[in-house]
Protein backbone atom coordinates (compact mmCIF):
# COMPACT_ATOMS: atom_id res chain seq x y z
CA UNK A 1 0.00 0.00 0.00
CA UNK A 2 1.47 3.09 -0.94
CA UNK A 3 2.83 5.91 1.75
CA UNK A 4 -0.15 8.13 1.49
CA UNK A 5 -2.49 5.77 1.49
CA UNK A 6 -1.15 4.45 5.39
CA UNK A 7 -1.46 8.29 6.00
CA UNK A 8 -4.81 8.56 5.46
CA UNK A 9 -6.48 5.57 6.95
CA UNK A 10 -4.80 7.32 10.18
CA UNK A 11 -6.94 10.26 9.71
CA UNK A 12 -9.98 8.21 8.16
CA UNK A 13 -10.53 6.53 11.56
CA UNK A 14 -9.54 8.54 14.16
CA UNK A 15 -10.61 12.18 13.54
CA UNK A 16 -12.43 14.38 10.96
CA UNK A 17 -10.16 15.84 8.36
CA UNK A 18 -12.33 19.37 8.55
CA UNK A 19 -14.16 20.91 10.40
CA UNK A 20 -18.56 19.92 10.30
CA UNK A 21 -19.40 23.70 9.66
CA UNK A 22 -16.96 23.98 6.61
CA UNK A 23 -18.42 24.04 3.18
CA UNK A 24 -17.00 22.60 0.48
CA UNK A 25 -14.79 23.42 -2.38
CA UNK A 26 -15.47 20.72 -4.33
CA UNK A 27 -18.57 18.55 -4.50
CA UNK A 28 -18.74 15.11 -7.17
CA UNK A 29 -22.41 14.50 -7.63
CA UNK A 30 -23.39 10.87 -7.26
CA UNK A 31 -25.15 9.81 -10.47
CA UNK A 32 -27.47 7.07 -11.42
CA UNK A 33 -25.30 4.01 -12.43
CA UNK A 34 -27.60 3.85 -15.00
CA UNK A 35 -27.19 7.27 -16.63
CA UNK A 36 -23.49 7.51 -16.21
CA UNK A 37 -21.13 7.68 -19.29
CA UNK A 38 -18.78 4.88 -20.55
CA UNK A 39 -15.96 6.54 -19.23
CA UNK A 40 -17.15 7.12 -15.76
CA UNK A 41 -18.05 4.07 -15.42
CA UNK A 42 -14.78 2.42 -16.48
CA UNK A 43 -12.89 4.82 -13.71
CA UNK A 44 -15.49 3.81 -10.97
CA UNK A 45 -14.64 -0.10 -11.72
CA UNK A 46 -10.69 0.83 -12.02
CA UNK A 47 -10.72 2.99 -9.15
CA UNK A 48 -12.98 0.10 -7.06
CA UNK A 49 -10.30 -2.59 -8.12
CA UNK A 50 -7.75 -0.93 -7.07
CA UNK A 51 -9.04 -0.42 -3.90
CA UNK A 52 -9.96 -4.02 -3.68
CA UNK A 53 -6.33 -4.86 -4.64
CA UNK A 54 -5.01 -2.73 -1.75
CA UNK A 55 -7.39 -4.49 0.94
CA UNK A 56 -9.71 -1.53 1.71
CA UNK A 57 -12.81 -4.10 0.89
CA UNK A 58 -11.10 -5.97 3.94
CA UNK A 59 -11.08 -2.62 6.14
CA UNK A 60 -14.89 -1.83 5.01
CA UNK A 61 -16.54 -4.86 6.18
CA UNK A 62 -14.59 -4.99 9.62
CA UNK A 63 -15.94 -1.40 10.55
CA UNK A 64 -19.12 -3.07 9.52
CA UNK A 65 -18.95 -6.34 11.35
CA UNK A 66 -17.28 -4.25 14.79
CA UNK A 67 -20.11 -1.35 14.75
CA UNK A 68 -22.97 -3.89 13.50
CA UNK A 69 -25.28 -4.25 16.67
CA UNK A 70 -25.04 -0.46 17.22
CA UNK A 71 -25.92 0.72 14.38
CA UNK A 72 -28.83 -1.11 13.13
CA UNK A 73 -32.68 -0.68 14.23
CA UNK A 74 -31.51 2.81 15.68
CA UNK A 75 -31.40 6.35 14.78
CA UNK A 76 -28.11 6.09 13.79
CA UNK A 77 -28.47 3.55 11.03
CA UNK A 78 -28.41 6.58 8.78
CA UNK A 79 -25.66 8.87 9.61
CA UNK A 80 -23.82 5.72 10.31
CA UNK A 81 -23.88 4.08 6.51
CA UNK A 82 -23.94 7.74 5.07
CA UNK A 83 -20.77 8.16 7.00
CA UNK A 84 -19.56 4.84 5.48
CA UNK A 85 -20.21 4.94 2.29
CA UNK A 86 -18.69 8.35 2.05
CA UNK A 87 -15.43 7.61 3.97
CA UNK A 88 -14.84 4.61 0.93
CA UNK A 89 -15.87 7.46 -1.66
CA UNK A 90 -12.99 9.49 0.14
CA UNK A 91 -10.59 6.38 0.03
CA UNK A 92 -11.32 6.71 -3.90
CA UNK A 93 -10.47 9.90 -4.65
CA UNK A 94 -6.96 9.21 -3.50
CA UNK A 95 -6.73 7.25 -5.89
CA UNK A 96 -8.81 9.57 -8.82
CA UNK A 97 -10.33 12.76 -7.45
CA UNK A 98 -13.10 12.48 -9.60
CA UNK A 99 -14.12 8.97 -8.22
CA UNK A 100 -17.73 8.83 -7.13
CA UNK A 101 -20.16 6.23 -5.51
CA UNK A 102 -22.95 5.84 -7.81
CA UNK A 103 -26.40 4.21 -6.69
CA UNK A 104 -28.82 1.91 -7.84
CA UNK A 105 -32.76 3.23 -7.91
CA UNK A 106 -33.25 -0.29 -6.83
CA UNK A 107 -37.20 0.29 -6.29
CA UNK A 108 -37.65 0.97 -9.82
CA UNK A 109 -36.65 -2.47 -10.52
CA UNK A 110 -38.74 -4.16 -8.08
CA UNK A 111 -40.95 -6.60 -9.62
CA UNK A 112 -38.56 -8.50 -11.35
CA UNK A 113 -34.73 -7.49 -9.92
CA UNK A 114 -32.56 -9.96 -11.48
CA UNK A 115 -33.77 -8.92 -14.89
CA UNK A 116 -32.39 -5.28 -13.83
CA UNK A 117 -29.88 -4.10 -16.10
CA UNK A 118 -27.31 -2.83 -13.55
CA UNK A 119 -26.36 -6.75 -13.21
CA UNK A 120 -25.49 -7.51 -16.26
CA UNK A 121 -22.16 -8.82 -16.74
CA UNK A 122 -20.86 -5.05 -18.26
CA UNK A 123 -22.29 -3.86 -14.36
CA UNK A 124 -22.31 -5.34 -11.03
CA UNK A 125 -22.59 -9.15 -12.26
CA UNK A 126 -25.41 -11.44 -11.18
CA UNK A 127 -25.88 -14.49 -9.21
CA UNK A 128 -23.06 -16.46 -8.31
CA UNK A 129 -22.52 -19.94 -9.32
CA UNK A 130 -24.09 -22.35 -7.01
CA UNK A 131 -22.29 -25.63 -8.77
CA UNK A 132 -19.07 -23.48 -7.33
CA UNK A 133 -19.78 -22.23 -4.01
CA UNK A 134 -21.92 -19.68 -5.32
CA UNK A 135 -18.94 -17.32 -6.27
CA UNK A 136 -19.55 -14.45 -8.64
CA UNK A 137 -18.52 -15.07 -12.31
CA UNK A 138 -19.75 -12.31 -14.07
CA UNK A 139 -19.63 -8.87 -13.64
CA UNK A 140 -16.75 -6.54 -12.73
CA UNK A 141 -15.88 -8.34 -9.55
CA UNK A 142 -15.83 -12.15 -11.72
CA UNK A 143 -13.74 -14.31 -9.13
CA UNK A 144 -12.87 -11.90 -6.45
CA UNK A 145 -11.15 -13.70 -3.96
CA UNK A 146 -11.55 -11.91 -0.29
CA UNK A 147 -9.83 -12.53 3.05
CA UNK A 148 -12.55 -10.98 6.00
CA UNK A 149 -13.33 -12.86 7.95
CA UNK A 150 -11.27 -15.77 6.51
CA UNK A 151 -10.18 -16.22 2.60
CA UNK A 152 -13.12 -17.18 0.91
CA UNK A 153 -14.82 -15.91 -2.66
CA UNK A 154 -17.51 -13.07 -3.40
CA UNK A 155 -20.46 -14.65 -3.21
CA UNK A 156 -24.30 -14.24 -4.17
CA UNK A 157 -27.58 -16.25 -3.00
CA UNK A 158 -29.95 -14.79 -4.96
CA UNK A 159 -33.41 -15.48 -2.72
CA UNK A 160 -35.59 -16.30 -5.42
CA UNK A 161 -36.16 -19.60 -7.37
CA UNK A 162 -34.16 -20.15 -10.85
CA UNK A 163 -31.46 -17.12 -9.97
CA UNK A 164 -34.64 -15.13 -9.75
CA UNK A 165 -35.36 -12.35 -6.93
CA UNK A 166 -38.34 -12.09 -4.70
CA UNK A 167 -40.23 -8.86 -5.17
CA UNK A 168 -38.98 -5.31 -3.85
CA UNK A 169 -40.94 -1.81 -3.12
CA UNK A 170 -42.22 -0.22 -5.48
CA UNK A 171 -40.93 3.60 -6.12
CA UNK A 172 -44.67 4.50 -4.97
CA UNK A 173 -43.39 3.11 -1.26
CA UNK A 174 -40.60 5.17 -1.46
CA UNK A 175 -42.94 8.28 -2.22
CA UNK A 176 -44.95 7.62 0.16
CA UNK A 177 -42.18 6.96 2.62
CA UNK A 178 -40.88 10.59 1.93
CA UNK A 179 -44.55 12.19 2.35
CA UNK A 180 -46.05 10.45 5.58
CA UNK A 181 -43.20 9.76 7.73
CA UNK A 182 -44.09 11.26 11.29
CA UNK A 183 -40.09 12.38 12.35
CA UNK A 184 -37.21 11.17 11.51
CA UNK A 185 -36.73 7.79 13.31
CA UNK A 186 -40.05 6.94 11.77
CA UNK A 187 -38.58 7.48 8.24
CA UNK A 188 -35.74 5.79 9.43
CA UNK A 189 -37.76 2.45 10.43
CA UNK A 190 -39.99 2.76 7.12
CA UNK A 191 -36.38 2.44 4.99
CA UNK A 192 -34.60 0.45 6.75
CA UNK A 193 -36.81 -2.33 7.71
CA UNK A 194 -38.48 -2.62 3.73
CA UNK A 195 -36.28 -1.36 0.84
CA UNK A 196 -33.10 -1.71 2.39
CA UNK A 197 -33.69 -4.87 3.63
CA UNK A 198 -35.58 -6.80 0.98
CA UNK A 199 -32.06 -5.50 -1.29
CA UNK A 200 -29.41 -7.24 1.33
CA UNK A 201 -31.61 -10.27 1.40
CA UNK A 202 -32.32 -10.62 -2.58
CA UNK A 203 -28.90 -10.89 -3.25
CA UNK A 204 -27.91 -13.56 -0.11
CA UNK A 205 -24.30 -14.44 -0.13
CA UNK A 206 -22.17 -11.46 1.21
CA UNK A 207 -25.12 -8.77 1.02
CA UNK A 208 -26.86 -11.03 4.49
CA UNK A 209 -23.61 -11.37 6.37
CA UNK A 210 -22.67 -9.07 8.65
CA UNK A 211 -19.31 -8.30 6.13
CA UNK A 212 -21.58 -7.20 3.59
CA UNK A 213 -19.41 -4.47 2.30
CA UNK A 214 -17.28 -7.06 0.89
CA UNK A 215 -19.44 -6.66 -2.26
CA UNK A 216 -19.62 -3.02 -4.23
CA UNK A 217 -22.89 -3.52 -4.44
CA UNK A 218 -23.41 -2.60 -0.29
CA UNK A 219 -22.22 0.90 -1.42
CA UNK A 220 -24.38 1.43 -4.73
CA UNK A 221 -27.03 0.25 -2.74
CA UNK A 222 -26.07 2.56 0.48
CA UNK A 223 -25.45 5.10 -1.73
CA UNK A 224 -29.46 5.11 -2.92
CA UNK A 225 -30.49 4.87 0.69
CA UNK A 226 -28.22 7.71 1.66
CA UNK A 227 -30.06 9.59 -1.93
CA UNK A 228 -33.90 8.68 -0.20
CA UNK A 229 -32.96 9.92 2.99
CA UNK A 230 -31.55 13.50 1.13
CA UNK A 231 -34.53 13.35 -0.90
CA UNK A 232 -36.46 13.22 2.48
CA UNK A 233 -34.14 16.33 4.48
CA UNK A 234 -34.81 18.41 1.39
CA UNK A 235 -38.91 17.57 1.14
CA UNK A 236 -39.65 20.61 4.13
CA UNK A 237 -37.54 22.60 6.04
CA UNK A 238 -37.92 20.71 9.34
CA UNK A 239 -36.83 17.43 8.12
CA UNK A 240 -33.48 19.21 7.34
CA UNK A 241 -32.21 19.41 11.00
CA UNK A 242 -34.54 16.78 12.36
CA UNK A 243 -33.03 13.70 14.33
CA UNK A 244 -34.81 11.68 17.22
CA UNK A 245 -35.81 8.47 18.30
CA UNK A 246 -33.78 6.17 20.79
CA UNK A 247 -30.24 4.92 20.85
CA UNK A 248 -29.50 1.52 21.69
CA UNK A 249 -28.22 2.65 24.88
CA UNK A 250 -31.41 3.18 25.71
CA UNK A 251 -30.86 7.20 25.54
CA UNK A 252 -32.47 9.50 23.62
CA UNK A 253 -30.57 10.15 20.16
CA UNK A 254 -28.84 13.60 19.62
CA UNK A 255 -26.78 15.21 16.90
CA UNK A 256 -23.99 15.58 19.09
CA UNK A 257 -23.72 11.58 19.48
CA UNK A 258 -19.97 10.28 18.26
CA UNK A 259 -20.23 7.29 15.92
CA UNK A 260 -18.54 4.60 16.30
CA UNK A 261 -15.18 3.61 14.91
CA UNK A 262 -15.03 7.34 13.30
CA UNK A 263 -15.00 9.52 16.39
CA UNK A 264 -17.38 12.11 14.43
CA UNK A 265 -20.88 13.63 15.39
CA UNK A 266 -23.67 12.83 14.24
CA UNK A 267 -24.11 16.89 13.32
CA UNK A 268 -21.04 16.39 11.00
CA UNK A 269 -22.72 14.43 8.23
CA UNK A 270 -25.74 15.73 7.89
CA UNK A 271 -25.64 18.57 5.72
CA UNK A 272 -24.49 17.77 2.23
CA UNK A 273 -21.72 19.89 1.21
CA UNK A 274 -20.29 21.06 4.23
CA UNK A 275 -17.42 18.76 6.45
CA UNK A 276 -16.63 15.79 5.17
CA UNK A 277 -19.78 15.49 3.07
CA UNK A 278 -18.56 16.96 -0.17
CA UNK A 279 -21.21 15.35 -2.80
CA UNK A 280 -24.67 15.83 -3.96
CA UNK A 281 -27.25 13.94 -6.08
CA UNK A 282 -28.12 14.28 -9.72
CA UNK A 283 -31.92 14.10 -8.95
CA UNK A 284 -32.53 16.57 -6.00
CA UNK A 285 -32.93 20.14 -5.47
CA UNK A 286 -31.40 21.58 -2.06
CA UNK A 287 -34.47 22.91 -0.19
CA UNK A 288 -32.31 26.03 0.22
CA UNK A 289 -32.28 26.89 -3.47
CA UNK A 290 -35.95 25.35 -4.19
CA UNK A 291 -37.78 28.76 -4.04
CA UNK A 292 -35.14 30.36 -6.24
CA UNK A 293 -34.87 27.90 -9.00
CA UNK A 294 -39.09 28.04 -8.86
CA UNK A 295 -39.22 31.78 -9.50
CA UNK A 296 -36.43 31.29 -12.17
CA UNK A 297 -38.22 28.50 -13.93
CA UNK A 298 -41.79 30.29 -13.44
CA UNK A 299 -43.71 27.13 -13.02
CA UNK A 300 -46.16 25.91 -10.70
CA UNK A 301 -45.39 23.01 -9.65
CA UNK A 302 -41.73 22.48 -10.51
CA UNK A 303 -39.40 19.30 -11.09
CA UNK A 304 -36.35 18.38 -11.59
CA UNK A 305 -34.63 15.38 -12.89
CA UNK A 306 -36.95 12.57 -11.99
CA UNK A 307 -39.30 14.42 -15.22
CA UNK A 308 -42.18 14.36 -13.07
CA UNK A 309 -44.83 16.65 -14.17
CA UNK A 310 -48.64 17.03 -13.69
CA UNK A 311 -49.05 15.38 -17.69
CA UNK A 312 -46.45 12.65 -16.77
CA UNK A 313 -48.03 8.68 -16.84
CA UNK A 314 -47.10 8.86 -12.70
CA UNK A 315 -48.08 12.03 -11.97
CA UNK A 316 -51.77 10.93 -13.72
CA UNK A 317 -51.89 7.75 -12.27
CA UNK A 318 -51.79 8.86 -8.68
CA UNK A 319 -54.02 11.45 -9.32
CA UNK A 320 -56.65 9.30 -10.34
CA UNK A 321 -56.61 7.73 -6.57
CA UNK A 322 -59.74 8.37 -4.75
CA UNK A 323 -58.60 12.06 -2.32
CA UNK A 324 -58.91 8.97 0.71
CA UNK A 325 -56.14 7.12 -0.53
CA UNK A 326 -54.36 10.21 -1.40
CA UNK A 327 -54.14 11.91 1.53
CA UNK A 328 -53.66 8.63 3.44
CA UNK A 329 -50.53 8.11 1.46
CA UNK A 330 -49.48 10.64 -0.92
CA UNK A 331 -50.84 13.66 1.00
CA UNK A 332 -48.03 16.19 -1.14
CA UNK A 333 -50.22 15.78 -4.04
CA UNK A 334 -52.70 18.13 -1.94
CA UNK A 335 -50.10 20.86 -1.41
CA UNK A 336 -50.22 24.13 -3.40
CA UNK A 337 -46.64 23.81 -5.13
CA UNK A 338 -44.82 20.48 -5.04
CA UNK A 339 -41.79 20.15 -4.07
CA UNK A 340 -39.99 17.58 -6.18
CA UNK A 341 -38.33 15.91 -3.58
CA UNK A 342 -41.48 14.87 -1.86
CA UNK A 343 -41.36 11.98 -4.95
CA UNK A 344 -39.39 9.85 -6.08
CA UNK A 345 -40.79 8.04 -8.93
CA UNK A 346 -38.54 8.61 -12.32
CA UNK A 347 -39.79 8.31 -15.34
CA UNK A 348 -40.73 5.03 -16.68
CA UNK A 349 -38.92 3.37 -19.39
CA UNK A 350 -41.53 1.89 -22.36
CA UNK A 351 -40.88 -0.09 -25.53
CA UNK A 352 -40.74 2.64 -28.01
CA UNK A 353 -43.41 0.77 -30.19
CA UNK A 354 -45.94 0.70 -27.50
CA UNK A 355 -48.13 3.81 -27.70
CA UNK A 356 -50.22 5.60 -24.54
CA UNK A 357 -52.92 2.76 -24.74
CA UNK A 358 -50.80 -0.11 -25.06
CA UNK A 359 -48.83 1.09 -21.98
CA UNK A 360 -51.93 1.58 -19.73
CA UNK A 361 -53.39 -2.04 -20.84
CA UNK A 362 -50.08 -3.81 -20.16
CA UNK A 363 -49.75 -3.32 -16.30
CA UNK A 364 -50.04 -5.92 -13.92
CA UNK A 365 -50.98 -5.85 -10.55
CA UNK A 366 -48.12 -5.17 -8.60
CA UNK A 367 -46.50 -7.82 -6.34
CA UNK A 368 -46.14 -7.87 -2.65
CA UNK A 369 -42.66 -8.03 -1.00
CA UNK A 370 -42.45 -10.76 1.32
CA UNK A 371 -42.31 -10.20 5.71
CA UNK A 372 -38.15 -10.33 6.20
CA UNK A 373 -37.30 -13.70 7.72
CA UNK A 374 -37.05 -14.29 11.32
CA UNK A 375 -33.63 -14.83 10.89
CA UNK A 376 -33.00 -11.70 9.39
CA UNK A 377 -34.57 -9.99 12.16
CA UNK A 378 -33.17 -11.44 15.20
CA UNK A 379 -29.63 -10.69 13.42
CA UNK A 380 -30.29 -6.80 12.96
CA UNK A 381 -31.97 -6.74 16.71
CA UNK A 382 -35.15 -5.55 15.35
CA UNK A 383 -38.13 -5.59 17.19
CA UNK A 384 -40.77 -8.25 15.99
CA UNK A 385 -43.21 -5.85 16.40
CA UNK A 386 -41.55 -2.81 14.56
CA UNK A 387 -41.22 -5.04 11.94
CA UNK A 388 -44.68 -6.44 11.29
CA UNK A 389 -46.10 -2.99 12.00
CA UNK A 390 -43.71 -1.22 9.34
CA UNK A 391 -43.56 -3.84 6.72
CA UNK A 392 -47.25 -4.36 7.21
CA UNK A 393 -47.79 -0.83 6.39
CA UNK A 394 -45.98 -1.11 3.13
CA UNK A 395 -47.62 -3.95 1.71
CA UNK A 396 -50.84 -2.53 2.86
CA UNK A 397 -50.43 0.35 0.72
CA UNK A 398 -49.54 -2.11 -2.14
CA UNK A 399 -52.06 -3.85 -1.80
CA UNK A 400 -54.66 -1.07 -1.87
CA UNK A 401 -53.39 0.35 -5.00
CA UNK A 402 -53.69 -3.10 -6.79
CA UNK A 403 -57.44 -2.99 -5.48
CA UNK A 404 -58.66 0.78 -6.66
CA UNK A 405 -57.34 0.06 -10.13
CA UNK A 406 -53.97 1.60 -9.61
CA UNK A 407 -51.22 0.71 -12.35
CA UNK A 408 -47.68 0.89 -11.68
CA UNK A 409 -45.76 2.44 -14.54
CA UNK A 410 -42.30 0.82 -13.38
CA UNK A 411 -44.32 -2.77 -13.81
Amino acid sequence: MKVYHILFIVALFVFSIVSEEQKCENVVVRKNILDISSDEWENIKRVVNLMYQDGWFDKFAKIHVDAFKNVHGCPVFLPFHRLITRKFEMVGQTYDKNFFIPYWDSAKDFAKPESSKVLNEQYLGGNGNKENGSCVENGFQASWKLSYPSEHCLKRVFNGENNSMKPWFPPETITSFIQTSKNFDDFRQNIELTIHGVVHLGFGGEMTSFHSPNDFVFMVHHSNIDRIWTKWQNANTTNSVMYDGTNKNSEKAMLSDIMEYFNVSVQSVFTLGQGDMCYSYDDIIPINKLNTVEKSLNTRPIFYKSRLSENSTEYRNLNILSKSLRNKYFPALEYESLNPNSFDMPAPTFPKQMNSFDKRNSYKEMPIPEFPPLPWINMHGYKVNEVERVVGRARSLISELNSNNYRSPYY
